[in-house]
């Protein structure tokens, strides 16, 4: 059940980060994770799974992948591409991370 909560809320950053990636300020770095988390403690797994949403949106990997997949279908070669990118590896790593720790929502 706590597997299944954290990748929701993932889902759902990530979604509505997506959502507005069509937009001209999608250019702009984006740290939703400054405004969620104005002082971290390093304990909440949240924190990480927000991280982790920042650092995808924000891979160049990650955003070329979206305009081919607009364009086209993507491949197996695609998909393991961006896997293979060391900027998208990080991402998975600190989205571990935070599966990994506990959570609270206040």
């Amino acid at each position: 059940m706590r597997l299944q909560s954290h990748f929701s809320i993932l889902l759902v950053c990530l979604t509505t980060g997506l959502a507005f990636a069509q937009t001209p300020e999608a250019t702009k770095p984006r740290n939703d994770f400054d405004y969620i988390f104005p002082n971290p403690t390093g304990q909440n797994g949240y924190e990480e799974i927000v991280r982790a949403g920042d650092m995808l949106l924000n891979a160049t990997a990650w955003r070329e992948y979206e305009n081919c997949w607009r364009m086209e279908t993507p491949t197996l070669a695609m998909k393991r591409m961006v896997v293979a990118n060391a900027q998208i590896h990080s991402v998975i790593e600190t989205l571990r991370a935070g599966l990994n720790k506990s959570v609270c929502s206040s």
